[in-house]
């Protein structure tokens, strides 16, 4: 089976289960938010607007999809050379009580700087994505950590219809 199929499946598949056939009457207010934030940090063409726009109408998913933008730009100030408009450098992560972290970064040539609250996911994510963007030259506080792809991993096989 093609990977678009599968993945139609999976969509449909998730619909069905959570809604009762059909994506319509609020089904995809049901979907994992955070599974769907890590599919849609990792690859933001995945669930294209386009094929899945009633997804697109629960306001579960629009969190979910504004929250992974933002994840995203994060890691683009965070991995950008040096020498780009964009780059960001990163001054402080601190953990919190619940697992997530407090980060502060900034982007000197636009005279920005951004205090961000990431929940356990979020910091997986952008330390995962940091870590393998930059490789050894990440940050000490974005080196990714062995349980990262892990949390990513199992977060991902909820969006599957096919059981682990």
């Amino acid at each position: 089976m093609k990977a678009a199929a599968v993945h139609t499946a999976g969509v449909a598949h998730a619909a069905k289960a959570l809604g009762g056939g059909s994506p319509r009457g609020g089904a995809f207010n049901l979907l994992d938010a955070e599974a769907l934030l890590v599919a849609l940090t990792l690859s933001p063409a995945t669930y294209s607007r386009n094929r899945f726009y009633e997804m697109y109408t629960s306001p579960v998913v629009q969190r979910s999809r504004r929250r992974a933008g933002q994840i995203r730009s994060i890691v683009t100030a965070l991995v950008s050379d040096t020498a780009a408009k964009g780059s960001g450098r990163l001054i402080s992560v601190e953990p919190d009580a619940g697992g997530g972290a407090v980060m502060v970064y900034d982007v000197p040539s636009l005279g920005m700087r951004r205090t961000v609250r990431l929940s356990p996911i979020e910091v997986a994510l952008v330390r995962y994505c940091v870590g393998r963007a930059r490789g050894e030259s990440a940050p000490a506080e974005l080196v990714p950590h062995a349980s990262d792809s892990e949390q990513i991993g199992l977060a991902l096989q909820r969006l599957s219809p096919l059981p682990a």
